[in-house]
């Protein structure tokens, strides 16, 4: 193979690879002194076991969390709101989640995970707590 064969077959495999990006996005949270958050429950994430996760990495930043459905409670100062999505693809994976946190004024913080365009990328397969810690620990790094 001449050496112009040998680069584009380079930059061919580099364009494909870099099709294959596992992105995340991290706003954190910069209000300090938040105790508790509230979190609303989505029925629309079908997997049981990501609210639970969710409620036991935020609280393991030493912040309260209570979970509701419908409406805001009255009392809630700071909410959050989540989705998450798995795909299969030799195994289940969570190929997209998006964590959101609100205060009165609006949106405060912000952290997603998007593995949508995968592809061959190896690191999307993984389970869904070893993709949701960092980012709910960034999220949350202020404390």
């Amino acid at each position: 193979m001449n050496m112009s064969k040998k680069f584009s077959t380079l930059v061919l495999i580099g364009a494909l690879l870099s099709a294959c990006a596992i992105n995340k996005k991290i706003e954190p949270v910069t209000q300090t002194g938040i105790e508790s958050v509230c979190i609303k429950k989505n029925p629309a994430v079908t997997m049981d076991a990501f609210e639970p996760l969710l409620q036991r990495l935020i609280e393991e930043q030493g912040i309260k969390t209570a979970v509701y459905a419908g409406e805001k409670p009255a009392g809630c100062r700071v909410n959050v709101e989540y989705t998450a999505r798995w795909r299969w693809d030799l195994a289940m994976y969570l190929f997209y989640a998006q964590i959101r946190v609100f205060d009165q004024s609006g949106q405060i913080g912000l952290a997603e995970y998007d593995a949508m365009m995968g592809g061959a990328n190896l690191g999307k397969f993984g389970t869904t707590e070893e993709k949701v810690t960092p980012l709910v620990r960034q999220l949350f790094a202020r404390r």
